[in-house]
């Protein structure tokens, strides 16, 4: 996801908050090291998109508290800035010395999931075939995820492919960022608008303000 970022807006630099575990003290985190490693590969991927700078979890804390930014830690399946962007927003702050923007745009990613490619259906149909499952390419235009402009009935949607012509239907399936289907549609009515980034993406709303 940081890597489409980075080809989307000129990132100058990355910060991050640099999560530890006292295994000295504590040693309930046997699972912790797993977390070690991910985070060190991570900031390996991130130097290289642009410079990295490490940030403490007291120092996030403390800037949160500074400009007024609330955290919700119970309703982390909310999908609002008080659970999800403020700790990011409270370290941009921090780090760069630059405002809070009131109208800054919330936006949510979301990775893009299909059913794993099987070669066959497990169970076989009456006549003893087993159709082909699955997967994200059919050796037609379209694959699942490829973002397109499509329209039925003088509507036009846009969305992420999530069904391929089969035997069945010949529709092209579309989804919203949700991964829910918007419809089936015909594919000279389809447009490609870009290829699958394994990512779907919605503005829900704006950055909330210190009153």
């Amino acid at each position: 996801m940081v890597r489409e970022l980075c080809g989307i807006y000129p990132i100058r630099l990355i910060v991050t908050e640099d999560v530890r575990y006292d295994h000295y003290r504590f040693r309930d985190g046997k699972h912790f090291s797993t977390v070690e490693i991910g985070k060190t590969l991570t900031y390996r991927e991130y130097r290289k998109l642009a410079p990295l700078e490490l940030v403490e979890v007291p120092d996030t804390d403390a800037w949160r508290e500074r400009f007024g930014l609330e955290k919700r830690v119970d309703r982390k399946w909310e999908q609002i800035p008080e659970t999800h962007a403020n700790d990011a927003a409270a370290m941009l702050m921090g780090v760069t010395g630059c405002g809070n923007d009131p109208a800054a745009p919330f936006f949510v990613w979301r990775r893009l999931r299909y059913a794993r490619r099987s070669l066959y259906r497990q169970n076989p149909r009456k006549d003893g075939v087993r159709p082909r499952f699955g997967g994200t390419a059919n050796g037609g235009f379209f694959r699942k995820g490829d973002w397109v402009e499509a329209g039925k009935a003088g509507k036009v949607c846009r969305g992420w492919v999530c069904g391929l012509p089969t035997e069945t239907t010949r529709l092209v399936g579309v989804a919203d960022a949700d991964g829910r289907r918007i419809g089936q549609f015909s594919p000279k009515k389809v447009r490609l608008l870009a290829r699958s980034t394994g990512f779907s993406w919605k503005e829900v709303a704006a950055h909330s303000s210190p009153e």
